[in-house]
C-alpha cells in the first residue's frame, strides 16, 4: 500500500501465492491498480505508484480494508463487501472514513462500500494525533497515510503489537530512505 500511494518499491518476504492468508490478495489488487508487482518464491516486490483506481470486493478479505482504504483515498477507487467490518476490532469502515475525512480526503461510505475520487488537494495533517480506535490494522494504515500526508501522528500506536509487535521498527526501516 505504501508503494501504491507514495511510489517507490517495497519487498515483502515470507509471502506465497498459495498462502491461506487473505492478505496475499493485496498483490493482485495492487497490480490491477497499475502497480508493478512481481511474485517470486516466497516474496513479493511492488513498485508504485498505482496508476489506476483500485476496485475490490473485500467480502472474503476484510482485513485488507484499512490499507486499501488509504489507496482508494489517494488514487481513487471503490471498495465493496465491507458490511461485516463493524464486527472487527473496531467499526473499521466508520473509523477509517472518519479519519480520512478528518484529513480532508473526499470519501463516501455506506451500504458496505467506500468510494473516493482520489487526490491530495486539500489534504493536511490533523492538529492532534489520530486515534486508530485501538485497532492494529487501522494504526498500520495510518502509517501508510504518513507517506503522503506530512505530519500525521498516531495515538495508541502500540496497538499494533496485537499482530506485529515489531511493526514500528520495521516501518522505520522501510521509510528510512524516503525522507
Amino acid at each position: 500500500a505504501a508503494a501504491a500511494v507514495a511510489g517507490g518499491e517495497v519487498e515483502v518476504r515470507g509471502v506465497r501465492r498459495d498462502s491461506a492468508q487473505g492478505d496475499v490478495a493485496v498483490a493482485r489488487l495492487l497490480a490491477a491498480a497499475g502497480c508493478d508487482v512481481v511474485e517470486a518464491g516466497d516474496r513479493v516486490l511492488a513498485r508504485g505508484p498505482a496508476r489506476r483506481p483500485i476496485e475490490a470486493d473485500l467480502r472474503d478479505t476484510p482485513d485488507l480494508f484499512p490499507a486499501l482504504a488509504v489507496v482508494a483515498a489517494v488514487v481513487g477507487g471503490r471498495l465493496t463487501g465491507l458490511a461485516g467490518l463493524a464486527a472487527k476490532e473496531s467499526d473499521r469502515l466508520a473509523v477509517m472514513t472518519g479519519l480520512l475525512r478528518e484529513l480532508g480526503f473526499d470519501v463516501e461510505a455506506g451500504g458496505g462500500t467506500l468510494a473516493a475520487p482520489g487526490g491530495l488537494a486539500g489534504v493536511r495533517a490533523s492538529a492532534h494525533p489520530l486515534l486508530p480506535a485501538g485497532d492494529h490494522r487501522i494504526a498500520m494504515a495510518l502509517a501508510v497515510l504518513g507517506c503522503v500526508v506530512e505530519g500525521v501522528r498516531i495515538a495508541e500506536a502500540g496497538c499494533v503489537s496485537k499482530s506485529w509487535p515489531d511493526f514500528w521498527r520495521q516501518w522505520r526501516r522501510l521509510v528510512a530512505g524516503r525522507r
